[in-house]
């Protein structure tokens, strides 16, 4: 057994590990950045080394650096956790040179099965099935024909990577060049990486993971199985184990497939296949993890078994101290992920109350008088509850989060309680499309999906573009940390989304702006998918309809947000030269660069009731003229009245009312170009 073990990582797995290892009476060395010197991991390790600066490219990625202290210090093992470098080839081969243990698979095996077109090969070659895919070399013209003949929609992903990063989902070929830029990025920031793959995209399906060990002796145990379908931009935010859509038939056949497939790769140590299930019930092997998972702490739940110390051990060289037949599984684990929101100046937890129930962990890094880092993961804890069956859990996973509190900064403890009250969580039938369609935050405004549901035919609207995001194009301050706080809170990318739909049964293409995302600011991605919207109707020859709110341009992007009122200016008089008709919405509020571009130059205006539109704000105006308005300045119904709008009606009345509208145009009582 070791004596002494580095981790290599931070946050709550690094706490935890120090945890283990402590209770085996091995000793442990904690590494950490310049922004986690008051961590509580350093704290907590029998040492503790500075490795570098905050970014994790000069600190948690620093590979030479890690060894380095590992081999100063006379540690025998190093414990990489989860992300950073746990699923490193090249890190786990510089440990081997150096003769310490690496707590993982060997290199040659991370190599093959943590490179994602490896291990679909070695997958398909077993029998198992996989989604349609192939690896890309960064030439566009070759990913261009590969997208072809896999057909759209595409997943962009990188070959090795994990955690919801470099993920670009693609719906036409005009979007590709863009989308693989930012996964090429963020491979490099986050892995050291800009190797990619290209993966059919598919959709209503949910992400089941299992989770495997595998000793040095050939012992392969399956420890269950995992519903991971709750995310929030490719990222999981709720874990369960069992998952409640699988019946035992399907299960057991599911984990012979995976011990099968373990035994036979020769595999070493923790790891989980991962794949997707689609409504039949079927599964399509997606990739491996070759690591522990965040969301490993629910299968010790059920399986009364330790992850980390049953990794230690294996890497030591020990076999497997249980067989298959001797786990029993108990009762029903969730997880909900505490992530961080809305980074401040200063992020100081000024107070901590953690959940002291049966059957309730908190596994967290955070103490009172802690000031949160911004530069990493939003992961502040894992909130995690076991009960005799789903409800139970359920219920309990409420009561602790009520329990929960964390002072000081944002959270999304309010967002989960609001998923663990939805019907279709609650009722297992949502997949990995649900938090596009249930919008489970404190929103000031209704939202874009929101929107779509009231004014669309069910399941009718194909979004596009969905993957857009906006960059902080000119370093204004903290305005990355706005974006990611929008993005977190509102699960959308941008603060317009659009695509092709039906209302009752006549097709459009329909773009809403959400008010809850920066309020609906205009911003260079808000003036380009409206343009594409636009574009999209002029090639299909379809009227638009247009849901608007707005704050005015975002000062974040200067001018590059108000050049964006010309361009969308612009391709509105292009549709309309087509003769096509276009009907915009005016909702509370529509003011500034939307006001003053698209909103207000469609062939019919119609507001909803009470609505304030204007092209600039009440007091700016009063001030600026020096005189008092009045009340109802700028509301629908004074807008009605000196003619910017033409209709004003409640929101439960708009759908019947573009309906007749565009039974007019489409049956031709009149026409635009005559």
């Amino acid at each position: 057994m070791f004596s002494k073990i580095l981790i290599a990582n931070r946050g709550e797995i690094a706490v935890k590990i120090i945890e283990v290892c402590h209770s085996l009476g091995i000793k442990t060395v904690a590494v950490y950045s310049e922004a986690d010197k008051n961590s509580l991991h350093t704290k907590l390790a029998d040492e503790s080394y500075c490795i570098g600066a905050s970014p994790a490219k000069e600190s948690y990625l620093n590979m030479k650096a890690i060894v380095s202290i590992a081999v100063a210090c006379g540690a025998q093992a190093i414990h990489p956790g989860y992300g950073f470098l746990s699923e490193n080839y090249e890190f786990a081969a510089l440990c081997q040179e150096n003769d310490i243990c690496f707590i993982g698979p060997p290199p040659e095996i991370l190599k093959n099965m943590g490179d994602k077109i490896i291990a679909k090969e070695t997958m398909k070659n077993l029998g198992v099935p996989v989604i349609p895919g192939e690896f890309a070399e960064n030439d566009i013209s070759k990913i261009k024909s590969i997208a072809k003949k896999i057909g759209y929609p595409i997943i962009i992903k990188l070959r090795c990577g994990g955690g919801g990063k470099g993920i670009k989902i693609v719906h036409a070929e005009e979007d590709l060049e863009k989308a693989i830029i930012f996964a090429v990025d963020e491979g490099k920031n986050f892995f050291n990486s800009n190797k990619i793959y290209i993966e059919k995209y598919l959709t209503e399906v949910s992400h089941v993971e299992v989770q495997m060990l595998a000793d040095k002796q050939g012992n392969v145990l399956c420890l269950g199985e995992r519903d991971c379908s709750v995310q929030v931009n490719n990222q999981k935010i709720i874990e369960e184990t069992p998952c409640a859509k699988i019946n035992n038939i399907k299960r057991q056949e599911l984990f012979s497939m995976c011990i099968n497939a373990i035994q036979k790769t020769g595999y070493v140590g923790a790891g989980t296949l991962e794949f997707l299930m689609d409504s039949t019930g079927s599964f399509y092997f997606m990739e491996m993890n070759c690591r522990l998972q965040v969301e490993y702490a629910i299968t010790e739940m059920v399986t009364n078994l330790n992850l980390i110390k049953l990794q230690i051990l294996i890497a030591a060289g020990n076999p497997l101290p249980i067989t298959q037949p001797q786990i029993k599984f108990s009762g029903f684990a969730i997880e909900c992920r505490i992530n961080f929101q809305n980074a401040n100046f200063e992020n100081i937890i000024k107070k901590l109350i953690i959940p002291k129930t049966e059957s309730t962990r908190f596994d967290t890094f955070l103490y009172e008088g802690y000031n949160v880092p911004v530069f990493y993961d939003s992961l502040l804890g894992k909130l995690i509850v076991h009960g005799n069956t789903r409800k139970l859990a359920f219920k309990k996973m409420l009561s602790a989060l009520n329990q929960l509190e964390i002072d000081g900064i944002g959270t999304n403890i309010e967002t989960h309680k609001q998923i663990l009250n939805n019907e279709t969580f609650k009722n297992h039938s949502h997949n990995t499309n649900f938090m596009n369609l249930f919008k489970p935050y404190n929103k000031k405004y209704i939202s874009a999906r929101e929107r779509v549901a009231l004014l669309t035919d069910k399941n009718s609207f194909i979004e596009y573009d969905k993957d857009m995001i906006s960059h902080d194009i000119i370093d204004f301050e903290r305005y990355s940390e706005k974006l990611n706080h929008a993005m977190n809170s509102t699960s959308e990318n941008e603060a317009v989304i659009y695509g092709t739909a039906k209302i009752l049964g006549v097709d459009v293409v329909f773009f809403a702006m959400d008010g809850n995302f920066m309020m609906g600011s205009m911003g260079r991605v808000v003036g380009e998918k409206v343009t594409k919207a636009f574009e999209l109707a002029i090639d299909k020859q379809l009227p638009v309809i247009g849901v608007c709110i707005s704050g005015g341009a975002r000062m974040q992007e200067g001018i590059f947000s108000l050049l964006q009122m010309a361009k969308t200016a612009a391709i509105v008089k292009k549709h309309s030269d087509c003769g096509l008709l276009y009907i915009s919405i005016i909702t509370n509020p529509t003011l500034g660069g939307v006001s003053a571009s698209f909103a207000s130059l469609s062939d019919i205006i119609i507001a909803e009731s009470g609505s304030v539109f204007g092209f600039s704000g009440r007091r700016i105006i009063e001030e600026t003229l020096n005189k008092k308005l009045p009340d109802t300045f700028q509301t629908a119904e004074y807008a009605q009245k000196h003619g910017m709008v033409d209709i004003v009606a409640d929101k439960n009345e708009l759908k019947g009312i573009i309906s007749k509208i565009l039974k007019i145009h489409e049956r031709r009582f009149y026409g635009k170009d005559s």
